[in-house]
């Protein structure tokens, strides 16, 4: 009988040690800051559209400036200037790089972007961009 203490008293102290982390407590259980707000959960993406400042963020900082920047001794597209000059160039590249053999953003040994491509919505936005000279709309 004396066996079947230890295990039981175990189970009691899990139980009660369980139930302080009980979600339904209203004073536990829910992540808080120390406002009171609850944190963010998704960080917001800056919305898809014809300026730079949705161009680099949806487009070139995700896709491009992994290798496109002043460290990789390729062609740098880290500021406004440089994506103006070479815009004709990543619109191509990004639309029919992978037909001429040379896709934008690179393939891995497996077929698969070492980024990720960027879709055809910001694609049109980058368009959309330069077709007005670069004027933010």
């Amino acid at each position: 009988m004396a066996s079947f203490v230890k295990p039981i008293f175990l189970c009691l102290i899990a139980g009660g040690l369980l139930s302080s982390c009980n979600p339904l407590n209203k004073e536990k259980g829910v992540l808080q800051l120390r406002d009171g707000t609850l944190p963010p959960m998704v960080i917001q993406q800056e919305p898809i559209g014809p300026n730079y400042k949705s161009i680099h963020e949806n487009y070139i900082k995700v896709s491009c400036l992994a290798c496109h920047n002043s460290n990789s001794g390729r062609v740098s597209f880290e500021t406004k200037q440089d994506v103006i000059d070479n815009a004709d160039d990543i619109i191509f590249y990004t639309e029919f790089g992978c037909d001429l053999g040379s896709c934008m953003p690179e393939l891995d040994n497996n077929g698969n972007p070492k980024r990720p491509i960027p879709t055809k919505e910001v694609v049109e936005a980058f368009k959309k961009w330069a077709e007005n000279n670069f004027e933010d709309l």
